[in-house]
């Protein structure tokens, strides 16, 4: 069984790295960019396979969707259902998920040091960056985002595709709208409407 890796981007190289610490199953990327093996050190990242939509399936492959942009993503992801590749989900061996907690198995990637803590909920497409953190009864929604050192505090709710920028914070019970942007070290102490950005401390709509 092979994980196809699709993107081979910076995240995707990143992601590749972290597999390759805890994984003894086979991993390769396909990716639209025409990644340039050679440029991609390819002694150290696994091989390039084909594009998303033109790679040759093999018998029991699963997919991980290693792109950060939530809408992108969700489309990557549609892109491989049609294809009849399922996703697969990747925690790394330092990835933390209370017993009580809630992760769904379908396309969540937990990076190093990346928390659920109790009574929290993850939906599918989730991407959790280094020393990301949902707190107790938390919910966050399919396809998000987390970038690293991200703070989800207690009770938070977080629509669906929403992009949380690095070092942000949001402060317990506080809800963020479906397809909000929140700006890196962002402290949000009231709720965000869909489709709104914010940034600052504390946050204020910017757009």
């Amino acid at each position: 069984m092979r994980i196809v890796i699709a993107g081979a981007g910076r995240f995707g190289r990143e992601l590749a790295c972290w597999m390759d610490t805890v994984s003894a199953r086979i991993f390769v990327f396909a990716d639209d960019t025409g990644a340039d093996p050679k440029k991609t050190k390819s002694w150290i990242y696994p091989e390039v396979v084909g594009t998303i939509d033109g790679f040759d399936i093999e018998e029991g492959d699963r997919a991980l969707v290693s792109v950060n942009d939530p809408k992108g993503k969700l489309a990557v992801a549609a892109r491989l259902k049609s294809r009849n590749v399922p996703l697969t989900s990747f925690h790394h061996a330092s990835a933390l998920v209370a017993p009580s907690a809630i992760v769904s198995a379908f396309g969540v990637i937990m990076c190093p040091g990346a928390l659920v803590s109790a009574d929290a909920e993850v939906d599918e497409l989730v991407l959790m960056n280094c020393y990301a953190t949902v707190g107790h009864d938390a919910r966050v929604g399919r396809g998000c985002t987390i970038s690293s050192h991200v703070d989800i505090c207690g009770g938070a709710e977080i629509g669906e595709e929403v992009f949380i920028g690095s070092g942000a914070r949001i402060l317990p019970r506080v809800r963020v709208g479906s397809r909000a942007i929140i700006g890196a070290g962002a402290v949000v102490m009231r709720n965000v409407p869909a489709n709104a950005t914010v940034a600052g401390n504390p946050a204020t709509i910017i757009r």
